[in-house]
């Protein structure tokens, strides 16, 4: 998986957090972007032979799990389809990389 800053492209998790950013090269980071003023660091980690990928609440210590699924990345769209816990309802979640 490729590192960057990724946009929302569907307006039903536009509505949770504005902006992701994954950092896997460096520190399996992904930092979500409430509005304008907060930030908040997830843990996660991926299998690269499997596609999946899974979130946690706390970066590096894991915490409890926000999402678990699959992602696939093409050009400049990171599509995550899984689960957002505590549901077990699934959703598809669409980030445009680059600028807005």
């Amino acid at each position: 998986m490729a590192s960057g800053q990724f946009f929302c492209a569907d307006y039903r998790w536009r509505q949770t957090s504005d902006e992701k950013y994954f950092e896997h090269n460096r520190a399996y980071m992904s930092v979500f972007q409430f509005g304008d003023n907060k930030w908040a660091e997830h843990h996660f980690e991926i299998n690269p032979q499997t596609n999946e990928i899974n979130i946690w609440d706390k970066w590096l210590t894991k915490g409890n799990a926000m999402f678990s699924g699959q992602y696939e990345l093409q050009n400049n769209k990171l599509v995550l389809k899984g689960q957002l816990q505590p549901s077990s309802q699934p959703v598809t979640i669409e980030l445009q990389k680059g600028q807005r």
